[in-house]
């Protein structure tokens, strides 16, 4: 996963994340959705990180349960699992790559609130620190926003925001201008990877899924000129 972000507005919830995938030198292998949605759960997550081709398994698991409550119950042990898998499996694969992380958004029943929550493989995190003290695979409440990895330490000042933004800073923002506009600046700054080139790995679209109580909408964005077999080029 080359980007995700999260935004909380009022009576919305929003996560963004470009289209492609592509090798550890940057080399485009294909275009694709990375928002996953669970309509029956009122539920959308975006996942980064090496999952051992295993995202099938992950939405089954995910879509046993009835809801964003049910479902947060069980990700952390879903994602530990997967991960301890992928590792058995592809032990020669650097250990970075066996990084995971996923946030989601949905409708909360119990709390009855739209909320956004961030779950990781480990407590080195990219998005911005804000979890220092995260403790792997406990799902954590995101808040406000969640901009990350490559969104840049002056991401808030980007989208014209104070350094700590409260629910009522970020309700005037547009949220596909806003969205757009940081995955702009992750398309524009090359990702370092742990022992490798740094290589720019946002491209292919920029889309947008928004959570309302009322159902799920599915945006794309912007369309960036980005080929198969070719390297992002900003």
């Amino acid at each position: 996963m080359s980007a995700s972000n999260f935004l909380h507005q009022g009576e919305a919830v929003h996560l963004s994340a470009d289209g492609a995938t592509y090798l550890d030198d940057g080399t485009v292998l294909s275009f694709g959705s990375k928002i996953r949605t669970l309509p029956a759960q009122g539920v959308a997550y975006v996942q980064r990180g090496a999952t051992g081709g295993c995202e099938y398994i992950i939405r089954k698991m995910l879509e046993s349960q009835p809801d964003l409550d049910g479902v947060l119950g069980l990700v952390g042990d879903v994602l530990h699992d997967i991960l301890v898998m992928a590792a058995r499996s592809a032990v020669d694969v650097p250990a970075h790559l066996h990084h995971f992380e996923i946030k989601l958004a949905g409708w909360s029943h119990e709390r009855e609130r739209l909320e956004g929550w961030y779950v990781a493989s480990t407590a080195d995190n990219e998005s911005g620190g804000q979890y220092a003290d995260y403790e792997p695979y406990v799902p954590r409440y995101i808040g406000v926003s969640d901009f990350g990895p490559n969104a840049g330490q002056d991401v808030n000042a980007l989208l014209g925001l104070p350094d700590r933004p409260t629910f009522a800073d970020v309700q005037a923002l547009d949220p596909g201008k806003a969205m757009l506009a940081l995955l702009q600046r992750q398309r524009a700054t090359a990702y370092n990877f742990t022992n490798m080139t740094a290589q720019h790995i946002v491209g292919g679209f920029a889309e947008m899924v928004t959570i309302t109580q009322k159902g799920m909408t599915r945006q794309r964005l912007h369309t960036w000129p980005d080929r198969v077999g070719a390297k992002i080029c900003p």
